[in-house]
């Protein structure tokens, strides 16, 4: 996992993604936005549900085929079932219907296929993390 430091303010993005070369552009393209922000990068679904259960965020970004036991789907599932209610970004190149529908289900905020434009991958995760924050649901 790597992960950048930051403020107090600063927003925390869990990144769960296994191709390096697309953490590392998606790592220095939110770097040049300019505001402070701790970047998680995870390898596996496994990692990923580590580094929230250590500390919540204010996004995830997920690839939906991640090695492990825990894929993108699985994670949003854990996510759900724990009302967690940050924004979900979910990136995939590979998208079945049965996929779509389980997506659709979970209530995932936006689905981008790969390939994708770096400059409005960014622009998205911006607009989320200067929305509001989201309320834990409760029962």
């Amino acid at each position: 996992m790597g992960i950048q430091t930051r403020s107090r303010d600063a927003k925390r993005i869990v990144l769960v993604e296994d191709e390096g070369a697309l953490s590392l552009l998606l790592e220095s393209a939110l770097g040049e936005h300019g505001y402070g922000h701790e970047l998680v990068i995870c390898k596996t679904g496994e990692q990923a549900v580590d580094a929230l259960e250590e500390q919540d965020c204010d996004i995830v970004v997920t690839d939906l085929r991640v090695p492990g036991k825990i894929d993108g789907l699985d994670l949003i599932k854990w996510l759900r079932r724990r009302a967690f209610e940050m924004p979900i970004v979910v990136m995939t190149a590979y998208s079945s219907p049965d996929v779509l529908r389980d997506l659709r289900y979970l209530e995932i905020d936006t689905l981008v296929r790969k390939p994708f434009d770096l400059d409005n991958m960014v622009d998205l995760i911006s607009s989320y993390l200067a929305a509001p924050a989201r309320q834990l649901a409760t029962a």
